[in-house]
């Protein structure tokens, strides 16, 4: 039986409210590590300062619990600027902070709704310092290691020089990997699974000043434990102008090459990787996040009608599957297959996740999109329809055979439908526009 589901969706701008006024916070005397202090919020008391010194070769990790809110946690250095702050970045709601720079800290203990806000939260919380072992890491150099119940976060220290572009990487195949880039105390980067999978990347990253940096390795929820492995390489850019090929060459078969171009939200490019020798391809955005892959080692690929969702520079990263010598790259804006000529076919497999078309159209019409499986049992797709680049309409529903929805263009002009479907089985739809009367 076909499955039609009709969809309207219509956007209301809610105000946002005044924030509650602020107060300082309660001073709570000072911790060191190996300390742990429970203490209570409430109205009169939202928040709770401590004082830290972290000693010179001394990491530390500073967790913020509670089971009857969400907490928060924000560091400030000695001049009282904000340096660090994170919300759930321990287990479920809890939070957790690592420093690794000698100083004198305050560490300010509250609610995510204080800190949001300004709404009090009441509940008990526990604050707890401890001690972690550093490790040093050098350029080009690949660490193994374990995360056990006993050391849930380690800290691996590097010197860098300003101007420096590296990549560092974290992979485990027993848990979520999370991988933090530190300088003075100071997160700059976080990454989730910027490597593909569930394993993370910061960079290409530049560095921006000259130093003792620190890389801060857990899992994703902060409890997790298994072994992992965590590379940092010194790497090279390869500039790529819109249109224009661009030309590496793989020093080694294991170090990928990183091609580098300047993206606008809305523009849909694509992206042709040619060479003499089998290759994967990644495109990572301009906040270190995969947007899409190729990982078929092939010696030519293409990854089409890719649309851009921030502005900022993006990576294409090219990893040789065993071989060295040349590869060119070249990113040229795309000519997208356009419904106004009538019906499109898009297929989805186990490496192609994303399918995008355009079309235009008059403002104050009523339109009607239809998504119909032609090859494939079920399909899960979603809809993010764009126009002057930011998102429309946008549609999700799982195990259907036919997805229908209707909008009324508020402006003239061209529009863009980005559909996705994950599930690598292999899907075909047929795709139509139609004005409603």
């Amino acid at each position: 039986m076909r499955l039609l589901l009709a969809l309207l969706i219509v956007l209301l701008v809610v105000p946002f409210a005044a924030s509650a006024r602020q107060i300082d916070p309660a001073d709570g005397g000072v911790i060191a590590p190996g300390d742990t202090e429970e203490g209570r919020f409430s109205t009169s008391e939202p928040a709770v300062a401590y004082t830290l010194t972290v000693e010179a070769g001394q990491s530390v990790v500073v967790d913020l619990m509670s089971d009857d809110f969400d907490s928060y946690l924000v560091a400030l250095d000695e001049d009282g600027n904000e340096i660090a702050t994170d919300d759930d970045g321990g287990d479920g709601l809890n939070s957790r902070l690592t420093l690794n720079t000698p100083g004198t800290y305050t560490i300010v203990a509250q609610s995510l709704s204080y800190r949001s806000s300004g709404t009090a939260a009441i509940g008990n919380y526990v604050l707890r310092v401890d001690e972690l072992t550093t490790r040093p890491i050098e350029y080009g150099q690949s660490v193994d290691g374990e995360l056990t119940n006993d050391e849930l976060t380690v800290v691996y220290n590097f010197r860098g020089t300003e101007g420096d572009v590296i990549v560092a990487q974290h992979f485990s195949e027993d848990y979520d990997s999370y991988l933090t880039l530190q300088f003075e105390g100071m997160d700059l980067v976080s990454n989730d699974d910027g490597a593909g999978n569930l394993d993370s990347r910061i960079g290409p990253y530049t560095l921006p000043d000259s130093g003792e940096y620190a890389l801060i390795v857990r899992s994703l929820g902060g409890t997790s434990t298994g072994d992992y492995e965590v590379t940092l390489d010194l790497v090279s850019l390869i500039t790529v102008e819109y249109g224009e090929p661009a030309t590496g060459t793989f020093e080694t078969a294991d170090t990928p090459l990183y091609f580098q171009f300047d993206g606008v939200s809305g523009d849909i490019i694509d992206i042709t990787v040619e060479g003499k020798g089998e290759t994967t391809v990644q495109l990572m955005d301009a906040y270190g996040y995969m947007s899409t892959s190729d990982y078929t080692e092939a010696v030519a690929h293409e990854l089409s009608n890719i649309v851009l969702t921030s502005e900022g520079l993006y990576t294409v990263v090219v990893q040789s599957a065993g071989g060295t010598g040349s590869v060119t790259v070249t990113v040229a804006a795309a000519e997208l297959a356009s419904l106004n000529d009538g019906a499109q076919e898009i297929s989805f497999d186990s490496s192609v996740f994303q399918q995008t078309l355009g079309f235009t159209a008059e403002r104050r019409t009523t339109y009607r999109i239809t998504l119909e499986l032609t090859d494939g049992d079920m399909g899960s797709p979603s809809i993010d329809m764009r126009g002057d680049g930011s998102t429309v309409t946008y549609a999700s529903i799982s195990n259907i055979t036919m997805l229908s929805f209707e909008f009324e263009a508020e402006t003239s002009g061209a529009y863009t439908l980005v559909i996705s479907d994950y599930s690598y089985d292999g899907t075909t739809y047929m795709v139509t526009l139609e004005e409603v009367e």
